[in-house]
C-alpha cells in the first residue's frame, strides 16, 4: 500500500486487483487496515472472515456475545418460516441464496437482560448475510455516535 497526496494505492483484498482510492475515505472505511475491496461484490464475499475476532460487533475481551438463549434454535426457524424464506430487505430467497437467512434483532439482542425478551418474533426480522452485515453496521455506527 503506498499513498500519493490525497489518494491511495490499495490492492483488493479478494481478487488482488489494484485500486485507487480517497485517503479520507480509505481512513473512515477501514481504521485497521487488515482488509480492502476494490468493489462491493468483493467486500460481500468476505463477510465471514471480517467479522472475527475484534473486529466483530460482539467482541468484548477476547470473548464473543453470541449465545441467544433458549430456544433460539426454534424461535429463528419460526421467523424465517414467518417470513416466507425471504429476506425482508432485498428480496432474495433462501433457495436463490443458496442457503438459510440471518434472523436479525430489530433491538440489539444486547440491551435486553432477558433472552426471552430479546427473542420474541415481534423483534426479529430475516435478512440474507448482505443486509444483515448492513443493518448491524449501521447499528454499529449509532452506537458509536
Amino acid at each position: 500500500m503506498t499513498g500519493t497526496g490525497k489518494s491511495i494505492k490499495l490492492e483488493c483484498s479478494e481478487c488482488g486487483n489494484g485500486f485507487t482510492r480517497n485517503m479520507s475515505e480509505y481512513n473512515n472505511y477501514n481504521k485497521n487496515g487488515e482488509y480492502v475491496f476494490c468493489s462491493r461484490k468483493c467486500q460481500d464475499k468476505n463477510l465471514d472472515y471480517i467479522l472475527r475476532g475484534e473486529s466483530h460487533y460482539w467482541y468484548i475481551d477476547g470473548k464473543s456475545k453470541n449465545n441467544r438463549g433458549k430456544g433460539w434454535k426454534r424461535v429463528r426457524k419460526a421467523v424465517r418460516k414467518r417470513d416466507k424464506h425471504t429476506c425482508q430487505k432485498c428480496g432474495i430467497t433462501e433457495e436463490t441464496l443458496g442457503k438459510k437467512l440471518d434472523v436479525h434483532h430489530i433491538t440489539p439482542y444486547r440491551e435486553f437482560d432477558d433472552s426471552g425478551e430479546a427473542n420474541k418474533s415481534d423483534n426479529l426480522i430475516s435478512y440474507c448475510p448482505s443486509c444483515h452485515h448492513k443493518e448491524e453496521n449501521l447499528i454499529f455506527k449509532r452506537k458509536d455516535e
